[in-house]
Parts: C-alpha cells; structure tokens; sequence
C-alpha cells in the first residue's frame, strides 16, 4: 500500500525530548480536552447568562424579572370647608333719612349673585334700569317720601332669598328754579338761542352737572351747544342759523337734584317753532337797510347810524324787544350836556342791552345820507312800522362797516362768536 512519504524531519525528536510513542500523544490528548471542559465549566457556574454579578455597579435584573413594589402609600384625607354665607348690603342703608332724591340707590351681594331688585313708593312702584347692582329711576324720587327697596339675591351654595330696605328723602327747605324761553307756542327768527334763567347763581364747579340735565330736541335736528353766559344764565344755540319751521322741544330735568342747599322742585319744558327765514341787513357807510327772507331781498330802506361820537357797533344783533312805542332817555346811557335827549318814539326793536334800537325817527331828515343817531339805527315812520309787521323776536340783524365791534354779550350776541370758540367752554 503506498502511503505519504515522510520528511525525514517529521520524527525526529526535538532537542533535549526524547521521543514520544503512540500511547503518550493519546494520553497528552486527554488531558487537554479535560482541562477545556474544567474551564468551561467554572465559567457556567460564576454568572448566569445575561446576568452581572451581585453587587456590580449598574446590576440589571434578570431577563423576564419585575422590580417588586414598595409599601403602600395612603393619601391624606381631602380638606373640607364650608362656602362663606352670603351678605347683602344696601345704600341708602336701612332705615335711613333725609336722604337726598338724587343718592344712588345701590345693592351689594358679597359671597353671592344679585338676581333681581325693584323700588317702590307708596304711590307705586318706581320705573328705571336696574345693571350691575345699581337703579336709576326713570324719573327724579319724589321729596318727603319713604321708598321699599326689594332685592333677591342668590348664594354660591344655596337657595335664593329675599331681602328689604327702607329709606324716606328729604323735605326741602330752599328752592332754586329755573325758566325756559323761548316759551310754548311761540314762533322765533332763525338766530333765537336758547335762553335758561335761574333765580340763584350757579357756581361754576356745578354748572356742567346742570347742563347735563337739559335736553335741546329739534326736527329736523341740529348741532348746538351750551354755553353760560354768567352765573344764572345759559344759551343754546345751532351751528348755523336754525332752517325755517323747525320745531324745538327744551327740557331741564331737574326735579329732585340740587345746587348747594337749594333744589329744583319742577321740570320745566316749552316747545315753540321756528319762522320763516328772515335775514336784515345794515350796511353803516351805504347808509341802507336790506330785508331778506329766504335768502331773497324783498325790502331796501335808507336808514342812518351812530355819528363818530357815539357809533351803532358792527356785528349780528338780534331782535330781543318790540315796542309799539318806547320813552328813550339818554341819562340811562350815560349822555348829557347839549347832547341829552328825552323822546318817545314810535315802533322801537331792541338790538342790545346798551341801548340799541331800530326805531322810527321822523325828525332824522339825513337818511340815507348820513349817520346823525347817537347809536341807534333810524329810519322812516313807514319803513320803521313794515319792520315791525315784517320781524320776529330772533331775527338776526347783521350790521357792518361802523366804528366799532359790539360785544357778544352786550344782548344775545351768540353768533359774534364762532361756533367752536362757543361750544368750547361753558363760562365766558
């Protein structure tokens, strides 16, 4: 049998070992595979698979395991309290007197919900807007009178209840009153302001209160604004002249309110129209007096003005009097000497407090000339009586080209101002 020839090399011993038989290399195998199974071994039996040895930082639990819970845990008991009670207060407190007719009257639930309030009177119950805890009558509260109040009010937890107050108002001892002209059924000039009188001075701190209470209705509507013209007097008037026909309604709704210690005991209101639209005009250095209505020019007179001692002032006047015949002394203007004067004339219209009319003065033979007055307009017994048939208290006159400007205060001279200049302020 022919087999793998050997290198001579194969069996030769190395140095210093003698050579091995068969029977050793079987045992030196033996022994190797039983020291691999003993090492195998030790390592089986140190960590099981997939498992750190104890006390190793980062231990994991074995695959499959679960961390057992802690000990129970018992949460405290939940707190309880119990809702605060409900309180409701009233103003005027209960009980109360002398209360003023303009106090507020207020309601409060603290720690609930109000739901519904009502005042009444001996005469009935009181009409109003109830918001937000608080009334306001529809009408002043009545003097010397004792008002219920009535309210229900809900709680956070609970039922609703009712509750009541009592309270009685004051009896006036002073009196204030105030007047509205133009009056009702009258029939004024397109220029007419407003005119509000009182009987006691109104302190400039209580005058924007006392406007507030006043109403100005107009059809077809206007702009307007008030404005005092001293201390117990006011106007109102348009932005331009009023249109023809308009019709005005004034109302002061003051019943029960008060300056200082005096109080208004009445509303007073007039309604009146407006007429047609008349327009007169004075020019000083033509010497001419124009009558207008609706912008068309139906009368020219010759008139004539102050002299340069004593000049008719240029401006808008208003018709304010009508006298079929009016006694004109100049002591009351302070004229005298070879100046003076005491006549009585016929058709005489008030233009300014100072003392400027339109007149007739048959005497003046310079008319249409030149101006002789001593301030007041002149002109003919026959132009001077159409005049009176033709204005209306109101009428605007508007004079021009004399000496000096006239005053807006000095008569109803509202419209020497400009109309933001008079709805700016309410005192001069």
């Amino acid at each position: 049998m022919r087999g793998r020839r050997m290198d001579p090399a194969d069996d030769l011993p190395a140095v210093g070992q003698r050579p091995e038989g068969p029977g050793e290399r079987r045992a030196l195998s033996a022994a190797l595979l039983a020291l691999v199974l003993a090492v195998a071994g030790l390592v089986s039996a140190c960590t099981p698979v997939g498992e750190q040895a104890s006390g190793e930082a980062g231990a994991a639990p074995p695959v499959g395991s679960t961390i057992a819970p802690g000990p129970p845990t018992t949460a405290p008991p939940p707190t309880t309290t119990a809702p605060p009670s409900m309180s409701v207060s009233f103003e005027p407190p209960p009980n109360a007197t002398g209360v003023r007719p303009d106090s507020p009257i207020i309601v409060l639930a603290r720690h609930g919900e109000l739901t519904s309030m009502s005042v009444v009177s001996p005469s009935g119950p009181v009409e109003g807007n109830y918001a937000d805890g608080a009334f306001s009558p529809g009408r002043a509260l009545e003097f010397g009178q004792t008002y219920t109040v009535t309210a229900t009010a809900r709680p956070w937890s609970g039922e609703p209840v009712t509750v009541r107050s009592v309270f009685s108002t004051l009896t006036p001892v002073a009196e204030i009153t105030a007047d509205i002209y133009p009056t009702d059924g009258e029939v004024v000039g397109i220029g007419m302001p407003v005119i509000v009188t009182f009987s006691s001075a109104v302190p400039a701190g209580a005058r924007p209160g006392v406007t507030a209470l006043f109403t100005v209705a107009a059809a077809p509507a206007v702009e307007g604004a008030w404005r005092w013209v001293d201390d117990t007097t006011m106007h109102w008037r348009p932005r331009t002249y009023w249109p023809a026909g308009t019709t005005v309604t004034v109302t002061g709704h003051l019943t029960g309110h008060a300056v200082g210690d005096e109080w208004f005991l009445a509303s007073p209101t007039q309604t009146y129209a407006i007429g047609p639209a008349h327009r007169i005009t004075i020019d000083a250095a033509a010497h001419q007096m124009v009558a207008y209505e609706n912008e068309q020019p139906i009368r020219t007179m010759p008139i004539s003005t102050g002299k340069d001692a004593y000049p008719t002032a240029s401006g808008v006047d208003l018709i304010m009097e009508k006298h079929s015949s009016f006694e004109m002394d100049s002591s009351s203007v302070g004229i005298g000497g070879s100046e003076a004067y005491l006549v009585t004339v016929a058709d005489a219209q008030r233009l300014t407090y100072s003392g400027t009319f339109l007149h007739a003065a048959p005497w003046n033979t310079q008319l249409g000339q030149a101006n002789t007055s001593h301030g007041c307009v002149n002109a003919s017994e026959a132009d001077a009586a159409w005049m009176m048939e033709f204005t209306l208290i109101g009428d605007p006159v508007e004079i021009s080209n004399t000496g000096e400007q006239v005053s807006w205060g000095n008569g109803w001279g509202d419209w020497n101002l400009p109309f933001e200049e008079w709805a700016s302020t309410e005192t001069p």
